[in-house]
């Protein structure tokens, strides 16, 4: 018997935390929010929002769905709620070694980062030529919708493999995700969905 509130992203896919905030009552028992939007990229900043969250009700617990951890509760307060609302979903082994692995490298993270904030605004310039929609993202990431059915099928003919996003929550086939990639890649991708769609 738990009522459950939706606080709803606006039409660019941000969530307000002023907002969430705002649903947070006396019998609130759990916060679930996203750090890292999966589907397009946005970042809620959980920590600061756990830190309001604990001022209004310090019995709340608040997840962060996103990195599967509890911020600013008390363990057994962060187990409970967990076992209570369910568990999120987690990373594989081999993923996590591969991650590891790779902040180890002192020239990773500074050349990685560069070159997806580089390349995530040449792939974001490019598209916004096209006739589709960008959702502005903050990761490796980009979202876009495009009324041009089984536009993912056709990409396959250049051997481009973009994410069809049916099954995420309230989107559906005509809505993309692409990797942020190398330039050689983001220049053939655009070049590819410029062909496609004129």
């Amino acid at each position: 018997g738990w009522r459950v509130t939706v606080v709803p992203p606006d039409a660019g896919g941000h969530v307000d935390a002023g907002r969430m905030l705002d649903a947070v009552g006396p019998k609130t028992a759990l916060v679930a929010a996203m750090h890292v939007n999966n589907e397009i990229g946005t970042i809620l900043d959980v920590a600061a929002l756990a830190c309001a969250v604990k001022e209004k009700n310090s019995r709340a617990a608040v997840h962060d769905a996103a990195h599967n951890q509890q911020q600013n509760v008390d363990e057994q307060q962060g187990r409970e709620a967990i076992a209570r609302h369910g568990q999120s979903y987690g990373v594989s082994g081999p993923a996590q070694a591969a991650g590891i692995g790779a902040l180890k490298s002192e020239e990773y993270l500074p050349s990685t980062y560069r070159l997806v904030v580089e390349e995530r605004e040449f792939l974001m310039t490019g598209l916004a030529g096209l006739p589709l929609k960008v959702y502005p993202s903050r990761t490796n990431f980009l979202l876009f919708h495009c009324a041009f059915p089984l536009l993912a099928d056709k990409l396959k003919r250049y051997g481009i493999k973009v994410r069809d996003c049916s099954e995420f929550y309230s989107l559906d086939s005509l809505y993309h995700r692409i990797a942020v990639s190398t330039h050689e890649n983001n220049r053939y991708l655009l070049q590819a969905l410029g062909e496609i769609l004129s």
